[in-house]
């Protein structure tokens, strides 16, 4: 039997982009998913287009939150699938058939990722490739996007829910814990899962971002293990810099 998804949207004013979203879900061709929303009292008629949609929810909450962060926990709360997947105002899921194809491949992974579409305001949409192994070097530099991942529901079990000390990078810390502390499992799909516009708090905030990401990267490494290892590669990339020339 496939495995359950729960799909959670995470939205607050989002009037001009939450159909799309909505949409997106609600045309799968893979059936096997609950469908929780939680809106964070939205005041520009976001909550009436989810009231035309509700009877599709599994869950449907709007209240006031803390953030998006305090908004994804509580929808962790409700989830019953096997893998959750955050899909939030504004993301789109890449085409009708996606989920179907997703778990057409065997799925063994407790963090399962794959590409993403990237769609900037002013440019074309252009198609963010993952690694098939991610490494440690890549995850100092980069994350996966959670608009790209399903995350087992152990993994919140074990490792708990998102910091939300943190207000942009709290799924990384929370993959980077899930890697490297619990040794849970990744696995590639050589799939595009969703479509992101280059619109978001993380992107719109790339100094928080930054700082935010060194602080937990300090906090799972170690900060000496850290800076020692940020060394080896800029020492590393220096020789592979002089062997080219």
């Amino acid at each position: 039997m496939t495995p359950k998804l729960s799909i959670v949207t995470i939205c607050y004013n989002e009037v001009n982009r939450i159909e799309a979203t909505l949409q997106s879900v609600l045309h799968q061709t893979y059936t096997n998913y609950e469908y929780i929303v939680v809106d964070g009292a939205s005041t520009d008629g976001t909550v009436d287009i989810l009231h035309r949609h509700k009877e599709h929810f599994s869950v449907f909450i709007s209240e006031p939150d803390q953030g998006i962060y305090n908004a994804m926990n509580k929808a962790i709360s409700y989830c019953k699938g096997d893998y959750i997947y955050f899909l939030n105002g504004g993301d789109v899921l890449y085409e009708k058939e996606i989920l179907t194809k997703i778990f057409s491949y065997e799925i063994n992974g407790d963090l399962i990722y794959g590409n993403i579409a990237i769609k900037p305001l002013d440019k074309e949409q252009w198609i963010l490739q993952m690694p098939v192994q991610l490494t440690k070097t890549f995850l100092l530099k980069k994350t996966i996007p959670h608009q790209a991942t399903f995350t087992h529901r152990d993994i919140f079990s074990k490792v708990g829910k998102y910091d939300e000390s943190f207000k942009i990078v709290a799924d990384y810390k929370l993959s980077l814990l899930a890697i490297y502390k619990y040794d849970f499992c990744l696995q590639y799909i050589p799939e595009t899962f969703a479509v992101f516009e280059l619109s978001g708090v993380s992107h719109v905030n790339a100094d928080v971002r930054n700082q935010e990401k060194r602080k937990v990267q300090e906090e799972v490494f170690g900060k000496l293990n850290l800076n020692l290892f940020i060394a080896w590669i800029t020492i590393k990339n220096k020789v592979l810099n002089k062997a080219w020339k």
